[in-house]
Parts: structure tokens; C-alpha cells; sequence
């Protein structure tokens, strides 16, 4: 639900943090992955190919341009280059959350086919009328926040797979959770959800 949207994205740029500048994270290469390309950083969340991306060809990514990033151009990219293609406007409260931030931390075609995979649909990474009609058809049986806390396993089982998890898990495992309750709050109708 569109509405959502700046309450959602409060959450995920407070989880992402401000600028980071750790050497083996790929994101922080312009190549996409460490030692590959020039080192920047990332901010928000924001790599340093979506940054490339959003400023365009001719536009260099630099360090000063990555410690630059403000709210207000992580909510421009956030909603360009996740929320919209994950089509976070047309899913309902609850899942846009989980699905949205999943998709921003592990990637958007990742999201969406794990969503779909959950949902008996073709995973083509592609949230359409097909996803968003089964999508409907479990909310009107009131199953959605079974399909939420579904979300919310496979995303834990996805981490727990990563090479980076004796690292990182348990701040991967926290951001699951706060994505469940925080989702499960939305689904439920609530104004106010947990930002920490």
C-alpha cells in the first residue's frame, strides 16, 4: 500500500545505518563485488552500482558523493529502484513491508521470488496481476499473516545459507524479525509500527 510507504522506508534506512566503508562488502565497489572497481562505500543502504544507476552514465561515483546521500535521495532510490518494482503500492499492508525490505537488503528479483515461490506462481521475479491476484485470494481467505510469517521463515533460511552468516546472522536474524512483527503490525491495521 502506497500510504505505508514512509513509514516502511524509515525502518529499512534505520537498519542500513549511514555510510559504510567495510572493504569486503561488494556493495561498497562500484564493480558490485570487493575489489571490484573503485571502492565508495554505500549509504542507507544505497551501493555504489545503484548509486551509478541513479546519477547515470557520465557520472562518477565517488566517495564524497556516497557520504553526500541525504533522506530525501534514499527515499527517491528506495522507491524507484525497490519499492515500485517490487509493487509495494498494490500489496497489502504487511507485506509490503516484508517484501520491500527483503528486497533491499537481498535483492528485488530474490524478493519476489520467494514471495511467489510461497504463493504456487510462476517465479519470475515479476510481482504481476498473476502474484498480486494470489496475493488477493489469500488475504480475502485471511491467511495473510500466515503467508507473512511464511515470508519471514524463508527469508531465515535464505540468511542462514550465506557464507557471511558466522559474521552477520544474527543482525540478519534480527532485521527478519523486526520485519515479521513490525509486517504483522501493518496487516493488523495498526498506525504506529516498531522503527527499532
Amino acid at each position: 500500500m502506497d500510504a505505508n510507504f514512509p513509514i516502511i522506508a524509515k525502518g529499512t534506512q534505520l537498519r542500513e545505518g549511514g555510510y559504510s566503508a567495510a572493504r569486503d562488502d561488494g556493495g561498497n565497489w562500484t564493480g558490485g563485488k570487493a575489489c571490484d572497481g573503485r571502492f565508495v562505500g554505500s549509504c542507507f543502504g544505497i551501493s555504489a552500482t545503484a548509486m551509478a544507476h541513479w546519477l547515470g552514465p557520465g557520472r562518477p561515483v565517488t566517495v564524497k558523493i556516497m557520504k553526500s546521500v541525504t533522506p530525501d535521495v534514499f527515499l527517491a532510490i528506495a522507491r524507484a529502484f525497490y519499492w515500485r518494482p517490487l509493487n509495494g503500492p498494490l500489496l497489502p499492508s504487511g507485506l509490503d513491508l516484508i517484501t520491500f525490505d527483503f528486497g533491499f537488503n537481498a535483492g528485488v528479483a530474490r524478493a519476489a521470488k520467494m514471495l511467489q515461490g510461497l504463493l504456487g506462481v510462476a517465479q519470475d521475479g515479476d510481482i504481476g496481476p498473476l502474484t498480486l491476484a494470489a496475493v488477493a485470494a489469500r488475504e480475502k481467505a485471511g491467511a495473510l499473516p500466515a503467508l507473512i510469517d511464511a515470508f519471514a521463515n524463508g527469508q531465515r533460511a535464505y540468511y542462514r545459507a550465506l557464507s557471511g552468516f558466522p559474521t552477520y546472522g544474527d543482525g540478519w536474524l534480527a532485521r527478519v524479525d523486526w520485519r515479521l512483527h513490525a509486517g504483522l503490525a501493518l496487516a493488523r491495521g495498526e498506525t504506529k509500527i516498531p522503527l527499532a
